[in-house]
């Protein structure tokens, strides 16, 4: 697979991703190809696709600057792979009480974006997972 037959997946299956719907990617020096193929990949999929690279953060929780802050609020899909996390912000509270789907992936790299638990079969894992809760 490349990074953007990845990404697709990852828009596709996890995130939901429809044709028609803002989707937005925030990311930073350190997630250059993963923020370009999940660009690319939203675009390939129908959605209206907006990318935002921004400074990498100091730390984990630091507020995104107001214009991301407002870009996520407005945006139906969210995928911030960053350097430092956006999860406990509220920015990021706020897209989501707004109805945004979001998926913060901080510190991801390249490696896991190709072979961590991201890459998952999830048909597989639901299967293996009924199976064992049958046991149970």
């Amino acid at each position: 697979m490349d990074f953007i037959e990845v990404a697709k997946r990852i828009l596709e299956e996890n995130m939901a991703l429809k044709e028609g719907e803002t989707f937005l990617v925030i990311y930073d020096e350190t997630t250059l190809q993963i923020g370009e193929s999940l660009f690319e990949a939203g675009a390939l999929l129908g959605a209206k696709s907006v990318a935002m690279r921004i400074k990498k953060m100091a730390k984990s929780g630091m507020e995104p600057f107001p214009i991301v802050a407002e870009a996520m609020a407005d945006a139906d899909v969210v995928v911030a792979a960053t350097a430092a996390s956006l999860t406990h912000t509220k920015a990021k509270k706020d897209a989501c009480s707004k109805g945004a789907r979001i998926a913060t992936m901080p510190g991801i790299t390249e490696d896991m974006f190709f072979h961590g638990p991201i890459t998952a079969d999830y048909k597989i894992v639901r299967e293996l997972t009924e199976r064992v809760s049958g046991l149970l």
